[in-house]
This record gives structure tokens, C-alpha cells and sequence, in this order.
């Protein structure tokens, strides 16, 4: 017989459980709410003086000549570092700025005789390429620029980026490489970042390979000098920009934006196209080969990465055809992606001439009609100009964050106005070489983010085999194992947590200082949280008040800040 306490014993027990899988439910029901957009937050929207104060007359960091390449200002901006642009070489060596970017198209000896004259004292010198081939065999100019000898204009075929400019690894390109660059010997002294080979089975010493881009003494004083046009490329600029100051200064500390996103646009789509061609290709309609093959193998992507993707939705990609919207693909979409922690935007790409309020007009009729309280926060533009985007930003107060293509702006992210921002996409997984690669490394020096762009339409519309499924999930799956690997430290967001990032690492400023071994920080501006980058010269962090820390690189740390004040405390590095 049951004694009586044991009895009572057993029915709380039972009790306890039936709780908990009431609350496992609950809890369930709530987190796939797939009528709500759970990433749904106010955002703070910021004025944007942080990008409009930094530009002073006297005092600044850094002096700028003659550079329609508006990058280095944003990215002058972007390090919280005050700037000047100067429309002559002699006011621009009356600036007491530490350090001076030159564009040397349009300099005339006169200006060059005016640099050779100056006496750097501890300044630096940044030549963002070579001049005119006239110019390489001037003493002065020569002198200047570090340069020994010219040996007239080479082709390469191989390019080696030493370990210890970029974040990641040293590297070595072979593939696709086909410059023709001015070939040069430097003078003693010489520290070399990037060269190439004349041929790349060749066995030649390294002092007589063409160098791409190096650094020299010159009159007490750094030169820095690129021998191409990467810095013309206002990513591969930036990279490099922010390599010379970990390069130079003691110690370099800079916000970064930290955030990896992956946007899949037109995905998911909910009706049938191209059926005949699909049919040939994969023996599917367009929305089993979407939902049966591609979305599972998205996600075991995904998920070897740990990475949430944001998805744009499009009903269809031609408005001409009147073939039947699958509802039942849209509420699998819904409840499968909710569970993985996507979040759902709206596509602005369409292959028909549709106006894009017909076509958003279609898209939100079709979707809300099953999930009414859907609130849709990130749009991908097309081919819309800025005008028609603040129209848009207007009409759809929810939108808030605009994605748009490589070519809508120099600029990576800024305003549209006060609500919304605007994200350049700055990577496309249908595409790897020596370049991209470049930019990759570019993009997590300066900035720490990525924004990875996969667009379906050329997979329902092919126009080569380089669109067929295999070979970009191939692709897709190189790439996340592979290529993001030396950048596992930063964090991946949905691409409505890379905004409020953004706004947050605009709105901000920041100072710091040195004091024995601590470097003490202050930011005016802060919000929740803020991310740097902290590259030491023969030193590691030993703790950190207020934030924590990763090292990302050998001397190179990622700072997540807690408070609007943090200290860094550093020790020498130990071999």
C-alpha cells in the first residue's frame, strides 16, 4: 500500500511535469510567432552628425590631396579621425597632421621637388600609386618615393601579400592574376607588403621581385607606396588605409562594426517559372527544386557556419505570367525559417517592368493574407535610384533598412534620411578571385563586417552553367569553410542586426589615451555596446574593465565594450 506522503509526492511530481511541457509550448508557440516579425525592435535612428563633423580647417589628422576618391574621407569618418582636403601641395605641407594622403596624378615637379624639400620629422606619407612613368626616372622623385632604380613596365602573373598587413593569413595568387605594373628596385631600408613574380616557376630572391606596395625612410619620416590601382577601389582602400596605421602607430584602436550577414534575395519564391528549362535542367518545377533541394542544402550551409540568414521574399520573379501562388510553400518557408531564426524582407528585383509599388503592392497582398501582423523591416533594391528609395522609406514606414547593389553608391552604408540606411552589398557568392579576395581581407581590417549576397534569379533564369545549383552550393560551401575561416571571431547578424550596428557605430565618438600599461577609452555616444579593434606591436592584452576580448589575429584583437568606458590592459608579448 502506498503510504499517503508518497502518494502526495508522486501527483506534485506528475504536476511539475505537465508544467513543463506546458511552458516547453508556450515557449515554442511564442519563439515561432510566424505572424510577427520577432526581430522587431525599436531602433534608435540617430541623427547623423557623425558623418557631417569630422571635416575641419586646422588640427587635423589627416591632410588629403587632390582625391575625388570620397572613401578616404568616409573612411577618415569612419576611424573617428578629423580630416582636411587640400587643393595644392603647398598648403598641404603647412598641416600639422601626422599623416598626409597624396594622389599623384596631378602633381607637377614643382610639387615633387616641395615633398622632397620637406623634412618629415616622424609624419607619414601615403602615395596612393605611382606618377607617370616620366617621373620614375627624376632623382628627386625617385628619392622620394624609395625607389632605386625603374626598369620599365613588367607583366606579372603571380602576387604575394605578406602576413601581418591585413587580418588573415599570408597569401599567394596565382589564378587570374595578369597585371602590368612599373618594375622597381628600392633603396635600403625598404619594408615590402605585397609583391609579385615575373613567372611564377621562376626561382628569384626576394629583393628582385616587383614590389606592389612598400614602405620607406625617408627624411625621418615613413613613405608609403603603391605601385597599381588597388586603392582606387574603395574597399580594397580602406583595407589598406587601416593596414598603414596598425603598420605606423604604437598602438592603432578603431570601432568596427563587427557583423557577417548573408542575404539571400528572391528566395523564397512561391510559383512556378521556367518550368521547360527547369524541367531539362533538374527535372523539377521551380518551387520543388527551391523547397526540396536548395532550401536544406541553404541551411546545412548555414548552419556549418553557425550563420542565420535573412531571406527576401518575391511571390514571383516575372508579373507577367499568371501561374498559381503556392500558399502551401510560403507557410512551409514560414514555419521552417522562423525555427532556424531568419528573419523575412521584401525583394525589389523582378525580370518583368512592373512599377514597384504594383509589385510590392502583389508580394504584400499575397503574404499578408496569411500573416497580417507581419511587419517587414529590409528591402532589396534593384536598379531604383536614391529618389525613388526615400519614396519608398516613405510610403512603407516599417521599411528601414534598404539593401542595395555594388553600384548604387560609393559609400558601403549611410542614410537615406532620418528612419532608414542604406547597406551596400559588398559580396556576391557566384564569384572568387585575387581581387575579391582582397576586398575580403580589406573588408574585415577596416571594418570588420561582410555582407554576402546569394540572388536566386539566375538559378530559375540560367544564363550559364555557372548558375546551376550544383556549382554554386559547390561554391557556397568553399567559401563558408574555407575563405571565412581566418574571420570566425566576428559575429554573425541578420541583416537588420548589421543596421543597428551601423547606427550605432556611426552615432559615436571616441578618445583614448595611453597611460603606462593601460589604454584608457571614452565614448561620447554610446549604446548597449560598441566593437573595436585593438593592433599591438610586441604586446598582447593581459584584461580588459568593462569589455571583453578575442584575438583575432597574432596581435590583433576584437574589444567588445560593455560601457561607455573601458580600460585595456596590456603586457609584453612573450616569443
Amino acid at each position: 500500500m502506498i503510504k499517503k506522503e508518497y502518494y502526495v509526492i508522486s501527483i506534485l511530481i506528475m504536476v511539475m511535469v505537465l508544467i513543463m511541457f506546458q511552458s516547453l509550448g508556450v515557449a515554442t508557440s511564442l519563439f515561432q510567432q510566424e505572424d510577427q516579425n520577432v526581430y522587431t525592435k525599436q531602433t534608435t535612428l540617430y541623427e547623423n552628425s557623425a558623418m557631417t563633423n569630422y571635416e575641419v580647417t586646422d588640427q587635423e589628422n589627416i591632410a588629403i590631396y587632390d582625391t575625388n576618391d570620397s572613401y578616404i574621407k568616409d573612411w577618415a569618418i569612419e576611424n573617428k579621425m578629423t580630416y582636411h582636403m587640400y587643393e595644392n601641395i603647398t598648403d598641404m605641407l603647412q598641416s600639422k597632421a601626422e599623416l598626409l594622403i597624396i594622389d599623384p596624378k596631378e602633381l607637377s615637379q614643382k610639387d615633387y621637388d616641395e615633398l622632397y624639400d620637406l623634412k618629415l620629422d616622424g609624419k607619414v606619407l601615403v602615395f596612393t600609386n605611382l606618377p607617370a612613368e616620366s617621373y620614375l626616372k627624376n632623382d628627386k622623385v625617385k628619392a622620394l618615393l624609395g625607389i632605386e632604380a625603374y626598369k620599365g613596365k613588367k607583366e606579372i602573373h603571380y602576387i604575394k601579400v605578406y602576413d601581418g598587413f591585413f587580418i588573415g593569413q599570408e597569401t599567394h595568387y596565382q589564378e587570374d592574376v595578369d597585371l602590368v605594373i612599373p618594375y622597381v628596385s628600392l633603396k635600403s631600408g625598404y619594408k615590402v607588403f605585397m609583391d609579385g613574380y615575373l613567372d611564377k616557376e621562376a626561382d628569384i630572391k626576394n629583393e628582385e621581385m616587383p614590389p606592389i606596395f612598400w614602405r620607406s625612410y625617408v627624411h625621418e619620416g615613413l613613405v608609403y607606396v603603391m605601385n597599381n590601382d588597388f586603392m582606387e577601389d574603395n574597399t580594397i582602400g580602406r583595407g589598406i588605409l587601416t593596414g598603414i596605421c596598425n603598420d605606423y602607430m604604437p598602438y592603432h584602436l578603431y570601432p568596427v562594426v563587427n557583423a557577417k550577414a548573408m542575404v539571400l534575395v528572391n528566395f523564397p519564391m512561391i510559383s512556378n517559372e521556367n518550368q521547360e528549362a527547369l524541367e531539362k535542367r533538374y527535372s523539377r518545377s521551380s518551387i520543388s527544386l527551391m523547397r526540396d533541394v536548395v532550401y536544406p542544402q541553404l541551411i546545412s550551409i548555414m548552419d556549418q557556419i553557425e550563420m542565420k540568414g535573412t531571406f527576401l521574399f518575391s511571390s514571383r520573379l516575372d508579373y507577367t505570367q499568371t501561374t498559381p501562388i503556392d500558399e502551401d510553400a510560403l507557410s512551409f518557408y514560414m514555419t521552417h525559417l522562423n525555427r532556424e531564426g531568419a528573419e523575412f524582407g521584401l525583394s525589389g528585383i523582378q525580370r518583368s517592368s512592373l512599377s514597384l509599388k504594383e509589385k510590392l503592392s502583389q508580394d504584400l497582398n499575397i503574404f499578408q493574407k496569411q500573416y497580417p501582423h507581419y511587419a517587414f523591416h529590409v528591402f532589396a533594391a534593384g536598379t531604383q535610384t536614391q529618389a525613388q528609395l526615400n519614396a519608398l522609406s516613405n510610403q512603407f514606414q516599417d521599411l528601414k533598412t534598404f539593401f542595395v547593389p555594388d553600384q548604387f553608391s560609393e559609400r558601403l552604408f549611410g542614410f537615406l534620411d532620418k528612419k532608414s540606411l542604406f547597406i551596400r552589398s559588398n559580396w556576391t557568392m557566384n564569384q572568387y578571385t585575387y581581387v575579391d579576395d582582397l576586398k575580403l581581407k580589406s573588408l574585415f581590417t577596416s571594418l570588420g563586417m561582410l555582407n554576402m549576397t546569394v540572388d536566386m534569379k539566375n538559378l530559375i533564369y540560367p544564363e550559364s552553367d555557372k548558375d546551376d545549383w550544383t556549382v554554386l552550393s559547390k561554391d557556397m560551401s568553399r567559401f563558408a569553410s574555407t575563405y571565412l575561416k581566418p574571420y570566425q571571431s566576428f559575429d554573425h547578424t541578420l541583416l537588420s542586426e548589421t543596421d543597428q550596428r551601423i547606427r550605432r557605430f556611426l552615432a559615436m565618438d571616441m578618445t583614448h589615451k595611453r597611460v603606462d600599461q593601460s589604454i584608457e577609452v571614452s565614448i561620447k555616444g554610446f549604446e548597449e555596446e560598441a566593437y573595436f579593434i585593438l593592433n599591438l606591436h610586441n604586446e598582447t592584452i593581459e584584461d580588459c574593465d568593462h569589455a571583453t576580448f578575442e584575438e583575432v589575429d597574432d596581435g590583433v584583437y576584437l574589444i567588445h565594450a560593455k560601457e561607455a568606458s573601458f580600460t585595456i590592459h596590456v603586457k609584453e608579448a612573450t616569443s
